[in-house]
């Protein structure tokens, strides 16, 4: 098991920096990103940059372009979970993860995977339990242009929907 700092109702703190810790639920054994911080919406919740860069996604990565996909830096971002009502956008153009609306301390930092991915290389289905749900999230070639067009989505998504 990895060196942990704290473990509170189940969840084992694996790692913290300035924005978020990297959490592990021990019931479901999956690792998620926590905020330390109060952001509003807009705010830019941290920079960040590629690490590597792909020509096929994989489940750490977010697509830029048509077969260009880039592994995040700081590493703690891939634990950025999807959810269906997200709090948090990758800005591929700025390098930015920027708030969508206000996060709390203590709030799970989750992305609505479609808004990057055209075609995701592990569709899953949905357990967010939000209102908004979508189910199965395969990316954004599979969610309606109605649905889509009520979030925040990246130049590429944007630019394969609209052309």
């Amino acid at each position: 098991m990895p060196k942990s700092i704290a473990v509170e109702h189940n969840v084992i703190v694996l790692n913290k920096n300035a924005f978020a810790e990297t959490c592990l639920d021990e019931k479901t054994g999956e690792r998620f990103l926590r905020s330390l911080c109060r952001f509003k919406a807009g705010a830019i919740v941290t920079p960040f940059k590629a690490s590597e860069h792909y020509t096929i996604p994989n489940v750490y990565t977010i697509q830029t372009g048509e077969e260009s996909h880039i592994s995040l830096f700081p590493i703690a971002l891939h634990y950025t979970n999807h959810s269906c009502h997200p709090n948090v956008f990758f800005d591929n153009n700025s390098m930015n993860l920027v708030a969508i609306r206000e996060i709390e301390p203590g709030d799970s930092l989750c992305f609505f995977y479609p808004s990057t991915e055209w075609k995701m290389a592990n569709p899953f289905i949905c357990q967010c339990g939000t209102d908004a749900c979508l189910g199965k999230i395969s990316g954004a070639i599979d969610v309606p242009v109605d649905i889509l067009s009520t979030y925040r989505l990246s130049d590429f998504i944007r630019n394969k929907i609209s052309g």
